[in-house]
């Protein structure tokens, strides 16, 4: 039979190297993985849901949720902000692996994934005040014929009636394009449009405050049909298992209130 002997001298020495060598192969690896699995973030300025503060730190509701849940399945975070139509097609081509406050449609469903949805959004326009009265809109499709010229974001989803109407030469003649709120606010008060329409009142209330001119606008009473905001995944570098791993923890934290927590934390 073998007797095994406990390792002396030059034998000990050998066996603490390979066990180091062991112990830094394991600590590189675990490294290597959780760098690889880090989710390029694409945002915008959106209000309280994603900017930057005074640190220079991305900061919001979107932000430190998506932050969250990314650690929740093993992740890390990078931001990259750039303007919405810019993410978009990062997107699709799969430079970015996310972002978020996005509408589900139909065209988006071929290049993303999108999480369950965690946020309501309500669509309206914007005028200058004291000016509602001046398009008495029953519906969209009587901006033309109101003489107003209607300020729209780049690349946003403003629903299945203005997709509708941005076929008819009339209606798309009536529209003047800007990459973010704060261009088309600036637009509206310059009198170079008459009205913004905008995906999320909430976020153009939010603006307006930030930017010191909320009592120089208002909304008009027309009611537009509006969808729930989901985070959209790259279909080009990120699997369903993964959003479905988002979604099980988002699950969780509606439950267990660390998401109302995140709105908490930000709602006055």
């Amino acid at each position: 039979m073998t007797v095994s002997h406990a390792p002396t001298g030059r034998n000990r020495r050998r066996w603490f190297r390979a066990a180091a060598m062991l112990i830094v192969a394991i600590v590189m690896q675990a490294t290597s993985a959780a760098a690889a699995c880090a989710l390029r973030v694409g945002w915008t300025p959106y209000a309280i849901y994603t900017f930057t503060d005074g640190d220079g730190d991305v900061r919001g509701i979107d932000a430190d949720l998506i932050t969250a849940l990314a650690h929740a399945v093993g992740c890390t975070t990078q931001f990259y902000r750039l303007p919405w139509a810019r993410i978009l097609l990062e997107i699709q081509s799969g430079e970015l692996d996310v972002t978020s406050s996005a509408s589900r449609t139909a065209d988006r469903d071929v290049f993303a994934l999108f999480s369950q949805p965690y946020r309501p959004a309500q669509r309206a326009i914007y005028v200058r005040r004291s000016e509602a009265t001046k398009y008495p809109l029953n519906s969209l499709a009587e901006v033309p014929q109101s003489g107003m010229r209607l300020g729209i974001i780049v690349g946003y989803d403003y629903g299945e009636e203005f997709h509708r109407l941005a076929g008819d030469p009339a209606f798309a003649a009536a529209l003047d394009g800007a990459v973010g709120y704060q261009v088309s606010i600036q637009k509206l008060l310059f009198n170079r449009i008459d009205g913004v329409l905008v995906d999320d009142a909430g976020v153009m209330i939010g603006e307006l405050k930030a930017m010191g001119v909320a009592d120089r606008v208002e909304r008009h009473p027309l009611r537009i049909a509006s969808d729930p905001l989901h985070f959209m995944f790259s279909r080009a570098s990120i699997s369903p298992d993964m959003v479905e791993a988002i979604n099980l923890n988002l699950a969780r934290m509606k439950t267990d209130g660390r998401l109302q927590a995140i709105f908490d934390a930000y709602l006055e």
